[in-house]
């Protein structure tokens, strides 16, 4: 195809024609005079062309119907624009959990302010190999990853830059956490304190999977937290009086776990949350069975999500930075795709956050 400089020669039926056909960076150089090379600039790198030969290219491109292909374009530029986000759950369970919200509106956030674009990657089948393995994207940004998990070699492969967000990675792999070991130990310290000891430990059931004995990620390092401060009161994580209960990070596995206590055991007089998500559905099911709290049952979480303060009574909870995580996973990842140094570990704090979901054992 050949497009005249002049783009009033056209007729509207030899305009139509030509429309029908696809026009090429080529075509609008021809139109315009000027080279391919300055055609890409006009839309890839505008800051390299006068402003006049920019509009004459767009006018000329608006004119003839040209849109630059996206594909093309990456290929030549070796980029996408776009960053992934993998995701631990389905992403409509994922955007349930008000923590997890946060954390991915603080990557957004630095999408917006670098021109990306966030693709959200959850399991495809269970697992998220797949997901790591097709997405077309310049760079992961992982949750929860441990060093030795098959994904991170994968990623590793693909030779795609990427941050760990709450995993233990090897040096050289950016990651941004919190001490959740303190953190637990803090909030089992408090409920020690009140002078509970029946206490059920609600643990995020993709900590320790179905065919592993040992808990991993997160839930080994708040159970390692839980366990160090139970000690320090004769007590751990394997004693009699302390109930383990595996549910998935849902409002729907607080109410399960919620159940077992009414259940199997009505003893418990405090219960510590690895998440606030699933302290709901504890605080619907006990509450809906006539128990008080905290008169009846003590209860911890861990996020500090804004519904924890909602709640009745508002809960006391573990606080954790999410958006600033989010954030600044995605401030270091940028800087890897641009190829530019970044530290290896960023650590957040923690801080228990007291309000009134607890009370002392014995008036309980």
């Amino acid at each position: 195809m050949f497009l005249s400089t002049d783009l009033d020669t056209y007729s509207p039926k030899s305009l139509l024609f030509c429309l029908s056909m696809r026009v090429t960076i080529k075509d609008i150089a021809k139109a315009t005079g000027y080279s391919k090379t300055t055609v890409s600039f006009a839309f890839n790198d505008p800051g390299k062309i006068s402003a006049a030969a920019r509009e004459k290219i767009i006018e000329a491109a608006t004119r003839f119907g040209y849109v630059p292909d996206p594909v093309a374009r990456s290929l030549s530029q070796r980029r996408v624009g776009t960053i992934g986000l993998l995701l631990p759950q389905a992403i409509p369970f994922a955007l349930q959990n008000p923590y997890m919200v946060r954390l991915i509106s603080g990557v957004g956030q630095i999408c917006n302010d670098e021109g990306l674009s966030l693709t959200m990657l959850p399991p495809r089948r269970g697992s998220l190999i797949g997901s790591a393995r097709a997405a077309a994207v310049d760079g992961l940004i992982t949750i929860g990853l441990e060093p030795d998990d098959e994904i991170v070699r994968l990623i590793k492969n693909r030779h795609i830059p990427f941050v760990t967000i709450d995993g233990h990675a090897e040096p050289g792999i950016p990651a941004i956490t919190v001490d959740d070991r303190r953190a637990a130990d803090a909030a089992m310290t408090y409920v020690l304190q009140k002078g509970h000891r029946k206490i059920g430990i609600i643990i995020l059931e993709d900590s320790r999977p179905p065919d592993q004995e040992e808990y991993s990620g997160i839930g080994r390092v708040r159970m390692e937290g839980y366990d160090d401060a139970l000690r320090r009161y004769g007590l751990s994580c394997e004693a009699p009086s302390i109930v383990q209960l595996h549910e998935p990070c849902t409002i729907d596995g607080g109410r399960l776990a919620a159940r077992s206590i009414l259940a199997d055991h009505a003893d418990v007089t405090a219960v510590v949350s690895m998440s606030d998500i699933m302290v709901i559905g504890v605080y619907e099911e006990i509450q809906a069975a006539g128990w008080r709290i905290p008169e009846d049952l003590s209860v911890v979480g861990f996020d500090d999500i804004f519904e924890a303060q909602l709640l009745h009574p508002a809960l006391t909870t573990v606080r954790q930075p999410a958006e600033e995580k989010g954030r600044r996973a995605g401030e270091l990842l940028a800087r890897m795709i641009r190829d530019e140094p970044v530290e290896d570990r960023v650590e957040f704090t923690c801080t228990l956050v007291e309000r009134s979901s607890v009370a002392p054992a014995e008036s309980s």
